[in-house]
């Protein structure tokens, strides 16, 4: 019986086709909905504000209605990074500046200048006019970081914005004038809310700028190089002072309703005198870069003014030694003891453990009846200090099984309490 031959599969039959009337592109068109355009400006001015200010330009070449709208974002911030070398940067700023002049009932509310490295630097008179529109515009949050070395000139301008509520002014430009106060008693700029500067002043001049501030809550202060700070200021919640290459020698600090302290001094033959008044801080972290033993009644002091705390950071990087002197007592002077903290709950201490410091900790656990969890970080071996009796104990590591740090947590217990005293005193011993 022959074969039969299969049909090739171009002749199998198809399946029948199902008629539909194909739609005009008119009809097309009307049926598409362009939901962009419809949404109301202050929406769509509100999406380009999360751009990038070269993002938000762009969309000007969408419509005629995207043309301009742009330039009612309440956000400018603009940077010399994003900009190639010559003067694109300065016309620019100008330009978006100038375009929101037109319409002055629209407000400015956050004005950012970054102006790149040393290698870009941007005249003084052209930030200062930039301010100037900004201040007519009504800018309300005005970050400025600038590198050239007469920015210091720049500070009675932005004194004089009496509509800023946010500052941030920083400079790694070093003043070359002798640190003469530049700044008249009359400051305009009186309505501060949050104020972060990192520049070299004299010590009259930030105590003018901080005396005319009545309703400041947060301050950061970075490198500022002043002899004396004296801050005095009723609603301060947040104080942060950081590293400068002069410490200041003077520190006199009255904050009724200070909630967070952070200070990074040098107590190395530098800082002569610290006050405070400060009975509602919660919150504090103390570094300390370099003690010597002569230094130790000044941690005193500090440590007395915050005895309130909740929450207690203290990082010594270095104990300074002087001869075979370096197994000192770094929180507690010779023949005083430390103050209680009634309210101590959580503790890191960052310190040499030698055998003095352990007993200082011990010590801190004895003053804290309330304390709920303790980080112990070494700083690291120094002199014959024996880094194996370290490792070799029976202290609990942290999350990380770190050797150089361990934690204790559930301390409310007495039992963990007085285990950890007698873990940490072995170790003491051991190391002794």
């Amino acid at each position: 019986m022959a074969r039969r031959r299969s049909q090739p599969r171009s002749h199998l039959p198809l399946p029948p086709l199902t008629m539909k009337r194909r739609r005009s592109p008119r009809k097309l068109r009307k049926q598409q909905v362009d939901h962009l355009s419809n949404l109301p400006d202050a929406l769509l001015i509100t999406i380009l504000s999360l751009l990038s200010l070269k993002e938000a330009a762009c969309t000007s070449v969408v419509s005629s209605r995207f043309r301009n709208l742009w330039t009612a974002c309440p956000n400018l911030e603009i940077a010399r990074w994003e900009f190639p070398f010559g003067r694109r940067f300065v016309d620019v700023t100008t330009r978006c500046l100038r375009l929101r002049l037109r319409n002055p009932e629209i407000k400015l509310l956050n004005f950012s200048i970054h102006s790149g490295g040393r290698d870009r630097d941007v005249p003084v008179y052209s930030i200062s006019k930039w301010l100037k529109y900004a201040h007519s515009l009504g800018v309300q949050e005005l970050t400025v970081n600038v590198y050239f070395d007469h920015s210091c000139s720049l500070l009675p301008l932005i004194f004089s914005l009496s509509s800023i509520q946010s500052l941030v002014f920083r400079t790694h430009a070093v003043r070359t004038d002798g640190m003469e106060p530049i700044l008249s008693d009359i400051i305009r700029l009186t309505h501060l809310k949050s104020l972060h500067l990192r520049i070299d002043m004299h010590h009259l001049d930030l105590t003018r700028l901080l005396n005319a501030q009545k309703d400041l809550e947060y301050l950061w202060l970075g490198n500022v190089n002043v002899e004396k700070i004296n801050i005095e200021l009723q609603k301060l919640k947040v104080l942060k002072v950081l590293p400068a290459r002069t410490t200041p020698t003077e520190m006199n600090l009255f904050l009724p309703l200070l909630e967070t302290l952070e200070l990074a001094i040098s107590l190395h033959g530098v800082l002569k005198c610290f006050k405070g008044k400060i009975p509602r801080v919660r919150k504090a972290s103390i570094y300390i870069p370099k003690l010597q033993v002569k230094s130790v009644p000044l941690l005193g002091q500090i440590l007395s003014c915050i005895a309130i705390v909740e929450e207690l950071n203290l990082y010594i990087e270095k104990m300074f030694i002087i001869g075979d002197n370096w197994n000192f007592h770094p929180l507690v002077e010779q023949g005083k003891e430390l103050p209680t903290f009634p309210n101590l709950r959580k503790l890191k201490v960052y310190v040499l453990c030698h055998e003095k410091s352990i007993q200082d900790v011990v010590s801190l656990l004895h003053h804290a009846p309330v304390l709920e969890s303790l980080k112990l970080v070494h700083a690291g071996p120094a002199g014959d200090w024996n880094k194996n009796a370290w490792v070799q104990s029976k202290l609990p590591r942290d999350a990380l099984d770190d050797n150089d740090q361990a934690y204790f947590s559930d301390l409310q217990n007495n039992e963990n309490k007085n285990e950890l005293i007698k873990l940490l005193t072995i170790l003491g011993s051991k190391i002794g």
